[in-house]
């Protein structure tokens, strides 16, 4: 399944388990020689919630949370074992979430964005620069503008007034750095209309992804805190695979909409 071309292989762990979900991700994800995707999703029983989801990234890794992830895995629930209500809660690390649809898409209600550097683990060392609405850092001796935001997952947004080539260097470059001690799913942005914006992502753990739920909330949150959107508006994020929309309340819940689609299924022998 997947949303904007940001794909994952999901198991249905109500009717199997699964071992060493770290070494299967590394595996299945390997678009040369298995099936490809950019990692692997178990859907899983929860004690108290409809489900509960745990992601491995590409490289085994094991990710707090995937907005495009949580709504395939509400939209899977809802068409397999069709529960007598509109509204499913997802078991996640980065929290529980509400999944509903609207017009034929998912839609998940993803908390509300924390700003504070602590909460991506900036390292303090590497900052060069701060105000109300952005940072600097300095990485190699680049000096990069950024937002960090807290979507239950980390976040570094970076406005430019137009898409790079080539996100590849200055992302292993930040990646590199440690500058983030954790590391970093990193957002390049460029706001092209009044309610419109263009990006890229190069995810921890997978790299140059087609598009991540996360990150478009990221986005549209850090706009809104530098002055450049508002809240109570949907807005779209283009990324190569597709487009996502983002609403942010006034009290700052954070909405993701999009499509879910299933591409296949079928039986993977390990």
């Amino acid at each position: 399944m997947h949303s904007v071309g940001n794909d994952y292989v999901f198991i249905d762990c109500f009717e199997t388990e699964v071992d060493r979900p770290e070494e299967l991700a590394k595996v299945i994800s390997n678009r040369r020689i298995s099936i490809g995707s950019d990692g692997l999703i178990l859907i899983m029983p929860s004690e108290h919630q409809d489900c509960k989801m745990r992601i491995f990234n590409s490289d085994g890794s094991e990710g707090i949370m995937c907005g495009n992830g949580v709504r395939c895995v509400g939209e899977y629930i809802y068409n397999k074992y069709k529960p007598q209500k509109y509204n499913l809660t997802v078991e996640t690390l980065g929290g529980t979430k509400k999944i509903y649809f609207e017009d034929g898409e998912a839609v998940a209600e993803m908390g509300k964005a924390d700003f504070e550097l602590s909460s991506v683990d900036f390292d303090e060392s590497f900052r060069c620069k701060r105000t109300d609405k952005e940072c600097a850092m300095n990485v190699y001796g680049q000096r990069i503008l950024f937002t960090g935001v807290s979507m239950g997952n980390p976040h570094c947004v970076i406005f430019l007034n137009s898409l790079p080539d080539d996100i590849e260097t200055v992302s292993t470059s930040i990646q590199k750095s440690n500058a983030f001690k954790k590391g970093i799913n990193i957002e390049y942005a460029h706001i092209c209309e009044d309610d419109v914006t263009e990006a890229r992502v190069y995810e921890r753990g997978s790299g140059e992804t087609y598009g991540c739920g996360t990150g478009a909330c990221a986005i549209i949150n850090a706009a809104i805190k530098g002055g450049r959107f508002e809240t109570e508006k949907w807005y779209q994020v283009r990324y190569p695979g597709g487009t996502l929309k983002v609403l942010v309340k006034n009290d700052g819940e954070t909405l993701l909409k999009g499509s879910v689609i299933k591409s296949f299924e079928g039986v993977f022998y390990v």
